[in-house]
């Protein structure tokens, strides 16, 4: 094991992060439809006070932001979920659509790429 001053190392970063925003996996607000939405669905904010909706087609313009569910969630049950929006995904777990569960194209790819979020 190296040695360090471990409390000085990420302590920055993480109050930076907490500060803006910059969460890599958080606990969000869904725009609930009594459906069990899969582990991995693309999922669209187009606004700060909106929720979260699964991702269909991509906007052809305006603001958004996109993210990735991280857990199975039943919205009968549940107004909330853990929505990925940093980082790395495990691409053969995405999908497009609640009931189609398609897997996404490369423009879905494309957009989750430039707001942080690589499929591998």
């Amino acid at each position: 094991m190296a040695s360090g001053n471990v409390q000085s190392m990420t302590f920055a970063t993480a109050e930076r992060a907490a500060v803006e925003g910059e969460f890599r996996v958080m606990s969000c607000e869904l725009a609930t439809d009594g459906a069990i939405w899969p582990c991995g669905l693309l999922l669209i904010k187009t606004s700060a006070t909106g929720k979260w909706a699964p991702l269909a087609t991509l906007p052809a313009t305006g603001p958004y932001v996109l993210g990735v569910l991280d857990r199975e969630v039943n919205t009968a049950e549940a107004g909330s979920g853990l929505v990925a929006r940093l980082g790395a995904v495990m691409l053969e777990k995405l999908k497009v659509g609640v009931s189609a569960k398609a897997a996404p194209g490369t423009d879905f790819l494309f957009a989750l790429e430039t707001q942080g979020i690589f499929a591998m």
